[in-house]
């Protein structure tokens, strides 16, 4: 079975103990001498129609803050913490996809199919039924620009996952007015591992981190956040020492 992203990130925020606040941006963070819990001042984007917009701030406190803020983690700790960023760095990544025509439909399979690439059809649209190929994996690149080198590069790969399946596609993929395009920007570790759990214990108690899930978020990122929370808690982790080790993201360890 495949997930659907969308579904499941609702279902998961439709938890009583979850608020979701959207266009908030953490401007900066501390911890404060008094309580010792951190303070975050966040600037909330507000849109006012006919005068454009504007924003206000306010600032949070918490004794425990979880940083999962994706392919803008480096960044975050640089900018934000003014600490290294472990090695973390962005992946862009394109995928390729346009409406299915109907006298395809008894040609293309009705499985994905994974390899050097992948390749998924009858997708429901609101238009009609699509096909999806990709992505690119284009270290060190966090443009999410949508480039024809990256539609050539998933064509060729196609071409060699399903050589039938391509030729059938290359008039549709040579137009680009009907070719269409998804970008996002991953992030990635060193070891190709997730990042899940303090930064440093003694020095910036009460701050994790929850990153580096590269193309393997849906299937590692809830097991990561639980093994935060574990953390957090005080309770033993689910997972291995010598797997929590390779997992830890303590910045003298770096």
């Amino acid at each position: 079975a495949w997930i659907k992203p969308l579904a499941l990130v609702r279902a998961l925020l439709s938890h009583d103990n979850i608020s979701f606040m959207g266009l908030h941006e953490v401007e900066n963070m501390q911890k404060s001498a008094a309580t010792g819990e951190w303070q975050l001042r966040i600037k909330h984007h507000i849109s006012i129609p006919s005068m454009g917009s504007s924003h206000t701030y306010t600032t949070e406190s918490a004794p425990h803050v979880v940083i999962a803020t994706g392919a803008q983690t480096p960044d975050f700790l640089n900018q934000v913490l003014y600490e290294p960023d472990m090695g973390l760095h962005p992946i862009s990544g394109q995928v390729s996809w346009g409406l299915q025509p109907p006298a395809l439909d008894p040609v293309l399979p009705r499985f994905a199919v994974n390899g050097h690439g992948s390749f998924v059809a009858h997708v429901p649209t609101s238009d009609g039924h699509a096909w999806y190929s990709g992505a690119t994996f284009e270290r060190h690149n966090a443009s999410t620009e949508v480039s024809v080198q990256a539609h050539e590069h998933n064509f060729e790969r196609l071409n060699q996952l399903l050589p039938a399946i391509a030729g059938a596609l290359t008039t549709q993929w040579q137009d680009h007015a009907s070719l269409n395009a998804w970008v996002g920007v991953r992030c990635a570790s060193v070891n190709r591992l997730p990042k899940a759990g303090p930064l440093n214990e003694q020095r910036l108690a009460g701050l994790h981190v929850l990153s580096a899930l590269g193309s393997r978020g849906l299937t590692t990122a809830m097991l990561c956040a639980q093994l935060v929370a574990d953390r957090i808690e005080g309770k033993t982790p689910a997972l291995s020492d010598a797997l929590c080790k390779a997992m830890q993201c303590d910045l003298d360890a770096a």
